[in-house]
């Protein structure tokens, strides 16, 4: 078994993952920040900042609707937009909200529109759910999963 640490939690997955770090080792743009809430927006904006470095995203519950401190929420979902403005870059996202997560919900499929408008290698998911570790528990094996399909198409 392999464990894996994700924002301070042990994860123990199967051997499936050993294989996935071998492929993960051999690549460049191999980083992948696989935070949740608000720390997806930490690993969405490095990937913004520097795509070959951080070349996948891998975004559960991710808090795009962030503000950046202006008034009258005219900041609100800051990241999308500035993804909107900036050109295509080489960065792969595997991006997932719950259908009971009210306040994600919206500005996630924004930021899923925006990708899909840019171009982006996208897989996007929704699940019945909320704002829970065990949806969270599955959606980062198919997250992974996913991600490393999107390196055998490129």
């Amino acid at each position: 078994m392999l464990a894996v640490a994700v924002l301070g939690t042990a994860v123990v997955v199967g051997p499936w993952l050993a294989r996935v770090a071998v492929r993960l080792a051999a690549r460049d743009d191999a980083v992948l920040p696989t935070p949740l809430r608000t720390g997806v927006m930490t690993a969405a904006f490095a990937a913004l900042r520097a795509p070959e470095r951080f070349g996948n995203v891998l975004s559960q519950s991710g808090s795009f609707w962030w503000m950046n401190g202006t008034e009258f929420d005219v900041g609100a979902e800051w990241l999308t937009r500035r993804y909107a403005l900036a050109p295509e870059l080489p960065v792969r996202f595997y991006v997932e909200v719950g259908l009971q997560e009210w306040a994600l919900l919206g500005p996630t499929r924004h930021f899923r529109d925006v990708l899909e408008a840019k171009g982006y290698d996208l897989d996007y998911a929704e699940y019945n759910g909320g704002h829970d570790a065990l949806c969270w528990r599955g959606g980062i094996a198919d997250g992974l999963a996913s991600l490393c399909e999107m390196w055998n198409r490129s």
